[in-house]
């Protein structure tokens, strides 16, 4: 390990204790969730789901699959057979799909939901990317969560930030938080949590900087956490901590 190194270990475990963090895991504080985005085809990536497929855990471990930046333009049996094989394991499933801030029209929102639900039934509810945190969109999110709620389906909203209280009524989970690890190290703060809250932190780079990180937002009273080692992230390919997770 050379010097610098060192030094930023040392810096990253002050900064953790001193944000109330530890740098240490406290056996009373758990990681509840884990949220998984792995969009690599089944076919292609097969390691990948195999690896999935053998993680045993009681903890609540949710994946989001995206065929094709949303739920392409017919059913892959491969998917299907994935999802199933998923489930058996008793993870619980999201479908990816974009709203681009926005932008996409709620009829074509609604339409790729019911594909998704047409070609993948058993998916248990959406992961709603690209979502704006703007106040004035609220009704937007709501109309999307609505229709999400008719077909029983849970819905996990992606801002990446922070929301408006309000926007929690509208969603299961809501991601807050999805950069760097520098990034919540230098230019966040962890002031209000909610239950709903999950972060997405990447460019997480030693071990050491996984169990720190882990402690440091289970102490905040995060329970819905998954960490990357790479930057930008790559959502093609389980995290290289995934035993780290699994043991808080």
């Amino acid at each position: 390990m050379t010097f610098l190194t060192t030094g930023i270990l040392l810096f990253l475990s002050l900064f953790f204790v001193s944000c109330g963090g530890s740098s240490s895991y406290s056996p009373s504080l758990t990681l509840k969730t884990l949220l998984i985005p792995l969009y690599s085809h089944p076919t292609t990536s097969w390691g990948e789901y195999e690896r999935l497929l053998n993680t045993n855990t009681n903890k609540e471990v949710y994946v989001v699959i995206n065929p094709s930046d949303g739920v392409g333009p017919a059913k892959d049996p491969n998917y299907e057979s994935v999802i199933n094989q998923l489930k058996q394991k008793g993870f619980v499933i999201f479908g990816y799909f974009p709203t681009e801030y926005g932008r996409r029209s709620i009829e074509a929102l609604k339409s790729e939901m019911e594909r998704w639900t047409n070609f993948y039934p058993q998916i248990d509810g959406f992961f709603v990317d690209e979502v704006s945190n703007n106040f004035q969109l609220f009704s937007y999110y709501q109309q999307v969560y609505n229709h999400a709620k008719g077909k029983g389906k849970a819905v996990i909203l992606n801002p990446g930030t922070k929301v408006p209280s309000q926007f929690y009524s509208i969603a299961d989970k809501v991601v807050v938080f999805e950069q760097s690890l520098s990034f919540l190290r230098n230019n966040y703060t962890i002031d209000t949590v909610n239950d709903k809250d999950c972060y997405l932190v990447y460019d997480v780079q030693k071990e050491q900087l996984a169990r720190e990180t882990l402690s440091h937002l289970l102490n905040k009273g995060i329970s819905c956490v998954y960490l990357l080692d790479e930057s930008p992230p790559s959502w093609f390919k389980l995290s290289p901590y995934m035993e780290v997770m699994l043991s808080y």
